[in-house]
């Protein structure tokens, strides 16, 4: 995006409310910084680490059972609940969790166990624009959000946001531009 005298006065004004104005009480924090994150899943861990599982087979990743069987189709499911002389998926929900994952397992499905851990993707001086990064790019990531943290001692950034606060840094326009 090219900078204007128009894009620049509004981004003046959203710095101002972030920073001063009504918004600063949004965060509940001096010195803000909106940063990006995305949500990353490590897969491996024992039941006795984690108590966040998903059902997988290959490339496929069903957050529950019920989820699984409702992706299936009715020659699948009968298949499955038939190995373990079930009629229906009530009857196969009465199994103790062990008759399940061999049920499963004998399908090759089986549980993993996994732990989330929100990693940064990047930075905004303000949350407009952290969530036009996340409406631009929210196709890319499996969840995003919007993390907001306070920068006090980030002497270079919080100059920079003084600067265009105090109209030391501003936009200079080129003659004939």
């Amino acid at each position: 995006m090219e900078l204007t005298k128009q894009n620049f006065e509004d981004f003046k004004a959203r710095l101002v409310y972030w920073n001063q104005g009504e918004g600063a009480k949004d965060h509940i924090t001096k010195n803000p910084i909106f940063i990006v994150q995305k949500l990353e899943r490590i897969y491996g861990f024992d039941s006795g680490y984690s108590d966040k599982s998903v059902i997988v087979k290959e490339d496929s990743e069903f957050e529950s059972v019920e989820k699984l069987f409702e992706s299936l189709d009715d020659e699948q499911l009968e298949k499955i609940l038939n190995n373990v002389g079930c009629k229906t998926t009530k009857e196969f929900f009465e199994l103790t969790e062990y008759c399940q994952e061999e049920a499963l397992e004998a399908f090759n499905y089986r549980e993993v166990y996994y732990q989330e851990h929100w990693l940064h993707v990047c930075s905004h001086f303000t949350r407009e624009a952290a969530e036009a990064f996340i409406q631009r790019k929210k196709h890319d990531y499996r969840d995003l959000r919007i993390y907001v943290e306070a920068q006090p001692y980030c002497w270079e950034y919080n100059s920079i946001i003084k600067g265009i606060l105090d109209g030391k840094i501003g936009l200079i326009e080129q003659p004939g531009a």
